[in-house]
């Protein structure tokens, strides 16, 4: 333990930064860049012979991914906001009738077709739509009158299967993309400069790692609470509803940015922390893992959790809360950061 303390009170800032890049930043593209590739295998093996064994394996593989890239959504900076790629993996609030309605005006269904459309047609959620369908209708959609299944299913339903793959593959080229970018070694990588950016790395991260923060709780946990009744009217409104992911996405989320602040395998934003105050550190850890903890308890998707058990959620939500302040202020005040992303919950 002696060791292992003067390790962690020697370790420079820039230490703290190539690690937390090359071993945890970088991995998490690199592991989303895997399960996006498997989610276009298991794709294509769905549009070759649908039937239930092969939609329940794409649905498995879309599970995976959309879990890979809530690991890695604490940090929406760098290559994935410069290739404007944030809203292929994030933006969920797309709409069936408008994917149906695309598919079936579109002239071809080709990559040129593709890059035409905007965000609420295309990317991770429209491949949501797609497998899963949508469980739960907003009032101004109309009610599914065949399965995803059925769908895919008839000569008929080609350029559903065609536009399914082809959004798979776009969104296995931008993981890739992201992924390479991360990979690169050398101090005009994305590494590198992450690396020698000092505070003003320090300063970046910390404001992505507390709007991440402020967003699961606020925008994920928090929000269902305040949905109006009746909430089965409401539930389509709870990002990733339609595929039951509601909740193991928000751990997926907590979980990587934990990852980011203890290190894998290499320094974490601990090792900034604990040298300057060692206290904090201490409570960081353990509000960590109180908040994954409650998060977990709540033993099922959302949507489902906010009907019959919403005690859970708010047991949750109350840790996860003291966890976005002691980011926001002590964490902060330790490491001389000033907050500079626009907070929407006052605090």
């Amino acid at each position: 333990m002696l060791v292992a303390s003067a390790r962690a009170q020697s370790v420079p800032r820039k230490v703290v930064l190539e690690d937390i890049a090359a071993k945890v930043i970088s991995p998490a593209y690199t592991d989303l860049d895997s399960k996006c590739r498997a989610l276009t295998n298991a794709i294509g093996q769905l549009v070759h012979a649908p039937n239930q064994a092969s939609l329940d394996h794409a649905r498995q593989a879309w599970a995976d991914a959309a879990a890979a890239a809530n690991r890695a959504r604490y940090f929406q900076a760098g290559p994935i906001v410069d290739r404007e790629y944030v809203a292929t993996f994030y933006y969920w609030k797309v709409r069936g009738s408008k994917i149906d309605s695309t598919i079936h005006e579109a002239r071809a269904i080709d990559q040129a077709f593709l890059n035409e459309q905007g965000a609420d047609v295309k990317g991770l959620f429209t491949l949501e739509y797609l497998l899963f369908g949508q469980a739960h209708q907003s009032p101004g959609e109309p009610k599914p009158v065949k399965t995803p299944l059925e769908l895919l299913c008839g000569n008929d339903a080609k350029p559903r299967r065609d536009f399914l793959l082809l959004v798979g593959h776009d969104l296995e080229s931008k993981a890739a993309q992201l992924a390479a970018d991360w990979s690169v070694s050398g101090e005009q990588g994305t590494r590198g400069k992450f690396a020698n950016g000092g505070q003003q790395s320090i300063n970046l991260l910390v404001n992505q790692l507390a709007a991440a923060i402020e967003s699961a709780s606020e925008n994920r946990l928090h929000f269902t609470l305040d949905l109006p009744k009746p909430l089965p009217g409401q539930l389509y409104r709870i990002e990733g509803s339609g595929s039951g992911s509601s909740l193991r996405d928000l751990i997926a989320t907590l979980e990587g940015l934990q990852e980011v602040y203890l290190g894998a395998g290499g320094s974490g934003l601990a090792d900034a922390v604990k040298p300057v105050n060692p206290t904090l550190d201490k409570r960081m850890r353990e509000q960590f893992a109180a908040t994954i903890s409650a998060t977990k308890v709540i033993g099922a998707p959302l949507e489902d959790a906010v009907i019959n058990n919403r005690a859970a959620i708010q047991a949750a939500c109350d840790k996860m809360k003291a966890l976005e302040i002691m980011f926001k202020v002590d964490l902060t005040s330790a490491l001389g950061v000033t907050l500079t992303f626009n907070s929407t919950d006052g605090d």
